[in-house]
């Protein structure tokens, strides 16, 4: 069993690295074979396609980067900690899920409906942290009474042109700014005036 769960994670693993560097397109099983050491019928053993194992290469990226932004938020101890942790945590480390990163239109178009629904649920995942963090705010009367759910998607939406860096990048402005200067400005609508 270990042996099958290894062989698994090293296709994974090559696949990632190889997605990572060449794409899904150029990037083909004979590649992932060759580096992974073993035969290409083995990895239609455990994978029907390419795509499947991209979907399987995402979903690993998804949860390396949910554990890291839990992580992250149960080291702070107030709400408004909390939701910079988290965006700032989700920013600084979507570099190191190359793939996930990188889904455009275009995979995602090849991989429906596979990876849009795994899109969605990331994205609910995220909008479940983000609320849970909003609703401790309104019930320690840090934040105003608001929807949380909704409040969530407007402050993952405020943060989503931030994720692509050369667009920050060509614009000229410090991502870290950016980031500071649009938390201020959504902590300006939410904050409980006391």
């Amino acid at each position: 069993m270990n042996r099958k769960i290894d062989r698994k994670e090293v296709i994974l693993s090559i696949a990632q690295k190889k997605f990572a560097r060449y794409g899904l397109h150029k990037t083909t099983i004979d590649e992932i074979a060759k580096d992974a050491r073993i035969s290409k019928g083995l990895i239609y053993h455990y994978y029907s396609s390419k795509e499947d194992i991209f979907y399987a290469v995402i979903n690993k990226e998804v949860k390396y980067l949910e554990s890291l932004i839990r992580k992250a938020i149960s080291r702070e101890t107030t709400p408004q900690k909390k939701l910079e942790t988290f965006i700032k945590t989700r920013l600084n480390r979507m570099l190191e899920v190359v793939n996930l990163n990188e889904l455009n239109n275009e995979i995602v178009n090849i991989l429906i409906p596979e990876i849009e629904k795994g899109l969605i649920n990331y994205r609910k995942k995220e909008i479940k942290i983000v609320s849970s963090i909003i609703n401790e705010g309104i019930r320690n009367g840090d934040f105003k009474k608001v929807n949380p759910d909704k409040t969530a998607f407007i402050f993952l939406s405020l943060f989503r042109g931030l994720e692509i860096p050369f667009i920050v990048d060509k614009i000229l402005f410090d991502i870290g700014e950016l980031v500071d200067f649009s938390l201020k400005i959504f902590f300006d609508g939410i904050k409980l005036r006391k």
